[in-house]
């Protein structure tokens, strides 16, 4: 579940955009987001373990994405799984949506899960 996200009014003024100024609404919320990414090997090969996800507006209506994703401001759930032995390789912090979302931060992740990677039933 998100933490309330309160809209915060914004009036931009630019040149050179297809209109000079807009207003808009930046969303606020509490917290920082995660993005994992998990991979490891059998056999020598290298998997990585995506996640379907489904929204509207997809041309295919299921997109593969990270592993786990927590927004801004939410909770940890079944996206989590137990990385406790894994190694973290690469990590960095990006602004949500191109800051669309008044200073909301994703940490993004790629997480080496070893040799014998077996993912949970439900994760392919």
């Amino acid at each position: 579940m998100l933490s309330l996200r309160v809209r915060r009014p914004v009036r931009v003024e630019v040149a050179g955009r297809e209109v000079p100024s807009w207003d808009q609404p930046i969303i606020q919320s509490a917290g920082q987001g995660r993005v994992d990414l998990v991979c490891g090997r059998r056999d020598g090969v290298l998997h990585f373990l995506l996640r379907p996800f489904a929204e509207p507006g997809l041309s295919n209506r299921v997109q593969l994405g990270p592993t786990a994703v927590v927004e801004p401001g939410g909770e940890t759930g079944d996206e989590d799984i137990d990385t406790g032995r894994a190694t973290v390789r690469a990590e960095c912090l990006h602004s949500e949506e191109g800051s669309r979302f008044f200073r909301d931060v994703n940490r993004f992740r790629v997480i080496d899960a070893g040799e014998a990677f077996e993912p949970p039933d439900h994760w392919r």
